[in-house]
């Protein structure tokens, strides 16, 4: 499956969050405050 990392504020919720997974997508949550540079 594929993944997702969301960083967004409400990534655990709201209609993106259910867009991603219904398409089949394993969205991991992170903290705003990691840097993934």
């Amino acid at each position: 499956m594929p993944r997702v990392i969301c960083t967004a504020k409400m990534c655990e919720f709201g209609p993106h969050f259910e867009i991603l997974q219904a398409a089949g997508f394993d969205v991991e949550t992170v903290p705003t405050e990691v840097d993934l540079r």
